[in-house]
Parts: C-alpha cells; structure tokens; sequence
C-alpha cells in the first residue's frame, strides 16, 4: 500500500486537459471522451485528499471480487471512491510508475495500471466507467476503461480510493 496527499479540485476539465498535455502524458480514446464529457464534473473548491494506492488482495479479498465487493470492502476500511478529476491530478502527482509489461489480460485491468475508483459518470456499459495510471515503456498514460458490474477484480489489481 502508498500513500499520496494531493490538492485535487479547482481546475475545468480543459485546464486538466492542458496540464496533462504540457507534462506529455498520453490519453487514450476512452480518457478524452471522460474528459470532454458534460458529465464530468471536476471538484471544487480545492481540497487535500489522501489517496491510498493498493491491491485487491490487500483489501483482504484474496481470490479477487466484483466492484460492489470491492467497495464494501474498502468502505470498511475507511477508503472510499474519488471525485471524477482525482485521475487526471494523480496522473499528474505520480511520475515514478513502473513501467508495465507489455502483456495485457483481456476482460481484466492490465497490468501495472492503477485504476482509480470514482463514481462512473453513467450507468451505460458502454460508456467509460473511469480511468487508470500506466506507465508503457517509459510513457505514461492516463487511460478510459469500460467494465460492467460482473467484472471480476483480480486479486492483485492495483486500485487508488481515498481515505476517510
């Protein structure tokens, strides 16, 4: 588990946009349409927020579980999902990812990414539920991702919530 305090809120989507630009960090299709949604609400006003960063299996669920599991038991924990623009500034906060290997693993989050849980901006599975931290062969990206709610979590899925 990694702790991180950030200032999150206070800026528009465009100026998130432009941050992330400037810092050359890659979006993919998925993460600009989260980001030029009108359902995207980023925070304000500004306010500190500490993130954890950890597993599924830290959670306690060793053999992996759906979302609404994940949640219960991260609430338990005094961890909870993030506004919608804690992505974009944790992108930003953190530099020193890992690089990830190459190889993907459908249906489940990829490997070295850290998913950041906030509230899907819609219900629609086919809409981006959220996004994830990678580092691809020294090139970070911020990343949309789809998943429905019988999505399985593997144990060692790397998750960012906050902490109450």
């Amino acid at each position: 588990m990694h702790s991180h305090t950030l200032l999150v809120g206070g800026l528009t989507a465009a100026q998130l946009q432009q941050a992330l630009q400037h810092a050359g960090v890659q979006l993919n299709a998925y993460a600009q349409t989260l980001l030029a949604s009108p359902l995207f609400k980023p925070s304000s006003p500004a306010r500190e927020l500490s993130v954890q960063v950890l597993s599924v299996g830290e959670l306690g669920l060793l053999h992996g579980a759906r979302m609404v599991e994940v949640l219960e038991r991260a609430a338990q924990r005094g961890l909870y999902p993030g506004p919608h623009d804690l992505a974009p500034l944790l992108r930003l906060h953190i530099r020193d990812q890992e690089p990830a290997p190459t190889a993907e693993r459908p249906g489940h989050a990829p490997y070295g990414a850290i998913t950041v849980i906030s509230t899907p901006l819609t219900n629609d599975d086919d809409f981006p539920k959220g996004f994830y931290l990678r580092n691809v062969a020294g090139q970070l990206w911020l990343r949309g991702h789809c998943w429905d709610a019988q999505q399985h979590w593997q144990p060692d899925a790397c998750l960012a919530l906050c902490q109450a």
